[in-house]
């Protein structure tokens, strides 16, 4: 039962979503496990990954969304403050916005050691996120890709391919290829190195987004 499962448990780690969980598939599966360990004086340890609604979601989302999902993460935050003991942070730098009193930057659990790796030349590339050109404009990497006869492949929603029209006149490249609502973690393509594209601002500056383990799980070099 689900009792007997978690009460041989004297501590239970979390990771939260990207969407508050009164949103998710199983809205109240988080927050049941979080109570019970509470009623029977377990204790939480929670790994925090984003924070994205507080800095961009106003400029992607009109005003009634935006209010209604700002909230949702707020009380979420208000709860996982009074509820986990501990809490891991992609960055240290990430807590002077949400200021967590017990917390500790989530070290990749992986050995140091000497790279002794010799890197091959450009030959293709992949892209993997939004392409929206407030934060993520990869206009000069599609350039640049076009003028050193480079292939990039760009995993990235429809859904912003449609809002940014100035990116169909490169469609007709062929050292280009668009590929719409497909996981670049599921490829099975080989390519010789992955771009990471970001704008500066506080945000991006500290965030790790889920790409950047998704070519170091797949052995890509990150440029």
């Amino acid at each position: 039962s689900f009792k007997n499962l978690f009460k041989k448990y004297d501590l239970i780690y979390m990771e939260n979503s990207t969407l508050p969980f009164f949103l998710s598939i199983n809205p109240y599966y988080s927050l049941i496990i979080i109570l019970f360990m509470l009623k029977n004086r377990k204790v939480v340890h929670l790994f925090y990954r984003d924070i994205h609604w507080k800095f961009n979601m106003k400029k992607n989302s009109g005003r009634l969304k935006t209010f209604l999902l700002s909230g949702f993460f707020y009380i979420e935050l208000k709860f996982f403050k009074y509820s986990a003991y501990k809490f891991y942070l992609p960055s240290l730098q990430m807590n002077d916005f949400i200021k967590f009193k017990n917390f500790n930057e989530f070290h990749p659990r992986c050995s140091k050691f000497k790279n002794n790796r010799s890197y091959s030349p450009i030959t293709n590339l992949a892209y993997s996120g939004n392409i929206n050109q407030t934060q993520y404009d990869i206009h000069d990497l599609i350039m640049r890709a076009i003028e050193n006869k480079i292939y990039l492949d760009i995993y990235c929603p429809l859904s912003s391919f449609q809002n940014h029209t100035k990116y169909a006149d490169y469609t007709n490249s062929k050292y280009i290829k668009f590929i719409f609502d497909e996981d670049f973690y599921h490829s099975d393509k080989n390519y010789s190195y992955f771009f990471d594209a970001r704008n500066q601002n506080n945000y991006l500056n500290f965030s790790m987004p889920l790409k950047i383990f998704d070519a170091i799980s797949k052995n890509i070099p990150i440029i």
